[in-house]
């Protein structure tokens, strides 16, 4: 639990708190102003748009933009390598953390995109997740930015689909309420 921990904290103190108060603000502001201009339902569902666009603008700054350059660029594409790995190394927490991580980093994805953007489907969260994904493993490969590899692209859609259920669980629950 200790390296899951440690994983965390390395990928939240990696942006600037500049910019992570930044977001905030821009965020409560234009929230306010949704709310005003577009009345307060509409206004909370495009505030939820809004914060989508904001994790995922987080996201991007944590991983890629200011993460340290590696020296040489690294890729694995054999799918869940990082499961066959974990018995043959004594890293088997921090890969294992590594892998929960990826999947809650893209649950609040799922999630807010299920509440934000209407008619979201099943399988638009796949698209949604998946292109996310890919194009941060690629800008992390083109950047030297970090490892890139299938196994995050598949943690990664794992949890905006995850989000996308609890979604899905909390809209049925209020309907049917």
């Amino acid at each position: 639990m200790v390296e899951i921990e440690f994983y965390a904290k390395n990928v939240i103190s990696g942006v600037p708190i500049e910019i992570f108060w930044g977001l905030l603000g821009l965020f409560v502001v234009g929230l306010l102003v949704l709310i005003w201009w577009k009345g307060f339902k509409l206004g909370l569902r495009y505030g939820t748009v809004l914060l989508l666009a904001e994790w995922v603008s987080l996201v991007l700054c944590a991983i890629v933009l200011f993460r340290e350059t590696s020296a040489e660029i690294g890729y694995n594409l054999m799918p869940f390598w990082s499961y066959w790995d974990y018995g043959e190394h004594s890293y088997f927490m921090e890969m294992f953390g590594e892998n929960i991580l990826n999947v809650l980093l893209f649950v609040p994805i799922g999630f807010l995109a299920g509440c934000g953007l209407e008619r979201m489907t099943f399988k638009k969260v796949l698209f949604l997740g998946g292109g996310l994904s890919v194009v941060i493993e690629l800008l992390q490969f083109v950047f030297k930015k970090g490892f890139c590899e299938t196994d995050d692209v598949i943690h990664n859609v794992l949890g905006c689909i995850i989000g996308y259920g609890l979604w899905r669980v909390c809209c049925i629950r209020l309907l049917t309420s």
